[in-house]
């Protein structure tokens, strides 16, 4: 996803930009088990790994790669902001 970015707009800064916007998400955490940080946090009460995304976290899950995706697709469609000429 940022490596996309970096590649379409020929700058590291919309990857940072990118992953700024992705860690703000981190306001609302979606979990498996209570944790101690996020403001709002929703617990899911399934042990399915596609949608926990087992050991390694929600970061993997199904619901992250859809998230993923659906970035990696703005980014390769939506059009460059060029000053007019």
């Amino acid at each position: 996803m940022y490596a996309i970015a970096v590649y379409r707009y020929h700058s590291i800064w919309a990857s940072v930009v990118i992953h700024m916007c992705w860690n703000l998400g981190g306001l609302f955490t979606i979990t498996n088990i209570e944790v101690d940080y996020g403001f709002v946090q929703y617990i899911i009460k399934s042990n399915h790994t596609l949608i926990t995304g087992g050991e390694y976290g929600v970061d993997a899950s199904i619901i992250s790669i859809l998230g993923y995706s659906l970035v990696i697709v703005v980014v390769l469609f939506i059009q460059k902001l060029e000053p007019s000429k």
